[in-house]
């Protein structure tokens, strides 16, 4: 009868390792345990709930890195977060989150607006009309948090890049967009539908001209970025790489198992550069350019010094 008994408490010993392994596999906190090595109840556990657990637990497919992207106006921001959204699983940015995206695109389409902000009648827009699930508000993104964020799109105080992420688990590593400094002046200008003023002939003049024009290019980028721990600055070309930025974040980031096509949103209206009077003089725009190198927020002068060096993604 011995051997019965044993048999028995054998059996059930066995049962019991096998509802735990169950209950572990739907909490999806089956992480460090082998059904070949583990042979005594006491071996059997949820690990990933031990409460006094503070390290990151790594998953397949996880990046070793979070990838940023510093959404400067008029770069073409909008475009590429929306595609990634769309296309790669834990993008999480203003303009779109993967979770999301695909509903998000949908009423956007169906909705017939012309631009990023609109009334979509979602839970956003009824908050705010010009918000929605594809034009959040910071806030709202903080409140979410960047825990399970591989890339991070932000329109947004440089200094928030700062706050979260200077001893965040694991690197940043923060794209810079860069456009060529007097094609993004006229596509700032255009976006407040004002014409640049080429009479400026002073450094006081013109840089006054161009403050006129700028989109919030100091609140979203600092020099000091450069200096902050756990922050490394890269940069690419932009709007002229974008499908070679997203060729190279495709391979970085893990594709969805649903896909469908982002409906692109225009954010400026058709320029017209024949009506723009700074390409007829080619001395004064190499004057207005160097006054843009001089720009406080140091955006111009980086993408100067990054592009083409081992810091350059596309180079």
């Amino acid at each position: 009868m011995d051997w019965l008994h044993t048999k028995a408490k054998s059996i059930c010993l066995s049962i019991v390792v096998v509802l735990q392994l169950i209950i572990c596999w739907e909490l999806r906190v089956f992480n460090e345990y082998s059904w070949a090595a583990k042979s005594t109840q006491e071996d059997v556990k949820c690990s990933s709930l031990d409460p006094n657990r503070t390290e990151p637990i790594y998953h397949p497919n996880q990046t070793s890195v979070t990838y940023g992207f510093l959404h400067i106006a008029k770069v073409a921001g909008t475009e590429i977060n929306g595609e990634l959204a769309m296309h790669y699983e834990r993008v999480c940015g203003n303009k779109g989150y993967s979770y999301d995206a695909h509903k998000t695109n949908l009423r956007y389409q169906r909705s017939g607006a012309v631009s990023a902000k609109f009334n979509a009648h979602d839970m956003y827009s009824k908050q705010n009309k010009n918000r929605n699930r594809g034009n959040l508000a910071f806030g709202s993104m903080n409140e979410i948090g960047f825990e399970d964020c591989d890339f991070v799109a932000m329109e947004t105080a440089y200094i928030e890049w700062d706050n979260i992420f200077r001893n965040w688990y694991r690197p940043l590593e923060l794209h810079v967009p860069c456009r060529s400094p007097i094609d993004h002046l006229m596509s700032m200008c255009n976006h407040h539908r004002r014409s640049f003023d080429c009479s400026a002939k002073s450094n006081d003049e013109i840089d006054a001209a161009i403050q006129r024009c700028d989109v919030v290019v100091s609140k979203r980028f600092s020099s000091r970025l450069t200096n902050v721990t756990n922050i490394h600055l890269k940069c690419f070309r932009a709007p002229h790489k974008i499908n070679e930025y997203l060729h190279y974040m495709g391979k970085r980031l893990q594709r969805k198992s649903f896909e469908t096509t982002y409906v692109h949103r225009d954010t400026n209206k058709k320029r017209e550069k024949g009506n723009e009077c700074i390409w007829k003089d080619k001395s004064y725009m190499e004057k207005v350019q160097n006054r843009m190198l001089q720009h406080k927020s140091g955006y111009y002068k980086f993408c100067r010094d990054c592009l083409d060096t081992e810091n350059d993604l596309l180079s």
